[in-house]
């Protein structure tokens, strides 16, 4: 399933077209594989995986008539399958890595051939000011995501009750 080619969305800490994300999801995820790999999982980790997708399920039957206006009766809601959940488990990973070369990965062609270099000359290193640029590019200065959150207890807070603030590693997708 996919949103289509219109519109933007988050992979890897960056805004791509749902079209690049589209390709790089179908060409990295790969079904089999991730099965194999959950079936070496333990009985606990599958047991999860299974209440998972159940409970999501229930959710979805239980309150369709109450959910969001931008999800009610969409054709993006729906069941999910044991299959869906490995690959939300494989693009959470992917999110924390390698989707921040997505389209570098997707735009990477065959290097030009060369003429031959002397032995003596070496290619240039780029400077600081070009890894900086490219760093910030990527996402990887300032990035849109977070990695903390802080709980305060009744006794420490002015209002007496306790307070419990998170900012999520991953964009949210509601």
């Amino acid at each position: 399933m996919t949103f289509g080619a219109a519109g933007q969305s988050r992979l890897g800490m960056r805004l791509l077209s749902n079209e690049q994300i589209d390709l790089f999801v179908a060409a990295h995820m790969d079904d089999a594989a991730l099965e194999r790999a959950w079936s070496q999982a333990s009985a606990d980790a599958q047991a999860m995986a299974h209440g998972y997708v159940g409970g999501y399920n229930r959710y979805l039957a239980d309150n369709a008539v109450s959910l969001p206006v931008a999800c009610k009766g969409q054709p993006w809601v729906q069941p999910m399958t044991l299959a869906q959940m490995r690959r939300l488990n494989e693009l959470t990973s992917v999110q924390a890595g390698i989707g921040a070369l997505a389209d570098a990965m997707l735009a990477a062609q065959p290097p030009a051939a060369k003429a031959a270099m002397p032995s003596t000359s070496k290619p240039a290193l780029p400077s600081a000011e070009e890894v900086a640029a490219a760093a910030r590019e990527i996402g990887l200065v300032n990035p849109p995501l977070g990695s903390n959150a802080w709980a305060f207890g009744k006794d420490t807070t002015g209002s007496g009750r306790g307070l419990l603030l998170g900012n999520p590693h991953f964009p949210c997708w509601a």
